[in-house]
């Protein structure tokens, strides 16, 4: 049955609405559409509508509802899946995990599949952990090549930065921010003469798309998306990471999410079709 696996970010739990897959679009109505939501096993109702241009990617937002946010609360804590059926037109049906058909004891027999593996916050921030673990060990060794044994005390004053009110902070090395701050800052000292010029551009893209995964409340514009994840494969590619190609293929199925367009009229009719 048509349906998909829903993270409750904190926008989401908060405000009580959220997005729809692009692909699931259809099964659901246009633009400006009435939807009911069926609230798990309580059967409870709820009125609302769908918004296709909320999103720059053109995802359907189910509008939001404060019985919709309290069923969230009171059901779920914040990071939790909850399965949405959209199998029925006009119709979401949000699927209460004790129920003893929901589609989570379906998992492990390749039942159902994870349908949030395919958003594009996911798709970010697999890439995210791509390039940490493909950097950390490329900033470690040139830091080495340039400090020799005083490297590990150079890469830990790089990787740290001054907190308003609170002095020196401690940025650990091997996360994303840690490690394109000391790119950045020990650029001359230490990479100016291994990369490319347009290798600096790169790092700042990638520290941009770090901060977008990291703060993300809802979804991450396409376009913004589809650079950070372009930006970090180039940078993998430039410093000979084998992580690059793991992130070509996530770029590429970025690239084949956008060959679905909603296409919009004026009266609120939305077609979708592929290019």
């Amino acid at each position: 049955m048509p349906g998909f696996w829903l993270t409750l970010r904190k926008a989401y739990y908060d405000k009580g609405f959220f997005n729809v897959p692009v692909d699931m679009g259809p099964h659901l109505g246009h633009h400006g559409e009435p939807v009911i939501l069926v609230l798990g096993a309580s059967s409870e109702t709820v009125e609302t509508h769908l918004n296709c241009t909320a999103n720059s990617t053109h995802a359907p937002r189910v509008m939001p509802k404060a019985k919709l946010r309290d069923w969230f609360q009171s059901n779920y804590d914040l990071k939790d899946l909850v399965y949405v059926d959209v199998s029925t037109p006009g119709t979401i049906v949000m699927s209460d995990p004790s129920q003893p058909n929901h589609p989570d004891k379906q998992k492990s027999m390749g039942g159902c599949k994870d349908s949030e593996e395919d958003t594009v916050n996911m798709l970010v921030h697999k890439c995210v952990e791509l390039v940490r673990d493909g950097l950390r060990p490329y900033v470690e060794r040139q830091f080495a090549e340039t400090y020799g044994s005083q490297w590990q005390q150079e890469l830990d004053l790089a990787t740290r930065r001054k907190v308003s009110g609170q002095g020196q902070q401690e940025r650990a090395a091997c996360d994303v921010q840690g490690l394109t701050g000391a790119m950045k800052g020990r650029w001359n000292e230490v990479f100016r003469h291994r990369l490319d010029a347009r290798v600096h551009r790169l790092v700042s893209d990638v520290w941009d798309i770090r901060c977008a995964d990291a703060h993300a409340e809802d979804q991450i514009p396409w376009g913004d998306a589809y650079r950070g994840v372009d930006s970090i494969y180039r940078l993998l590619a430039a410093i000979q990471a084998p992580q690059a190609k793991r992130v070509d293929q996530v770029r590429d199925k970025l690239l084949a999410s956008s060959l679905l367009e909603r296409t919009c009229f004026f009266g609120g009719k939305c077609a979708w079709r592929p290019f």
